[in-house]
């Protein structure tokens, strides 16, 4: 079994202003516990599958392939800070996406689309596309961390988006890796 998900690669000057933005706040921590994803490990997830089967890996292969090249590239920001669930309780700290031409939007249900003819089932939490910088493992204790999260700038980075990727979580001594299983590129 492989434990994969779908997702867009971000740029390095993404990765430089989240982890400028992640140094910031480690010094607001104190007593509360928090994981920090990796800055190497970016990505903006499209869809989680969780365990996959290698048959059914290369099924998915295909059809996010497939579902790649009816797109053409475009643009997306990174901007604004947010939080997951709600402000009153925070367990996930995010970046999240101005993406006004909803191309995001559109890919991940093209995305699911195709998937839904493997027998995948569509998500139902309704699609918020972020990148996730922290894990709050007591929320009740986060509140502090969280709002000066919130309360920071992040400016605006474009990402070009070209293509699409799946990932393998793999686990190792210092935490998920994420090993690329595939590109598909958007058609020109």
């Amino acid at each position: 079994m492989h434990r994969v998900f779908i997702a867009i690669n971000v740029n390095d000057r993404v990765r430089e202003g989240v982890r400028r933005h992640v140094s910031e706040l480690k010094g607001r921590q104190e007593n509360t516990r928090v994981t920090w994803v990796k800055i190497p490990n970016l990505h903006l997830t499209l869809k989680f599958l969780g365990d996959t089967g290698q048959s059914e890996l290369r099924a998915i292969e295909d059809a996010v392939s497939e579902t790649a090249r009816s797109f053409t590239q475009f643009q997306f920001a990174i901007a604004e800070p947010g939080v997951f669930p709600n402000k009153k309780r925070p367990s996930v700290l995010w970046v999240g996406v101005h993406d006004e031409d909803g191309h995001l939007n559109r890919l991940k249900t093209a995305i699911d689309q195709r998937l839904e003819s493997l027998q995948i089932p569509r998500e139902k939490r309704h699609f918020r596309p972020h990148l996730t910088i922290a894990r709050l493992r007591q929320p009740a204790n986060s509140q502090r961390l969280a709002d000066a999260h919130l309360a920071a700038s992040f400016e605006p980075v474009i990402v070009n988006a070209n293509h699409v990727s799946i990932y393998e979580s793999r686990l190792d001594n210092s935490g998920a890796v994420y090993v690329e299983r595939l590109t598909a590129g958007f058609s020109d």
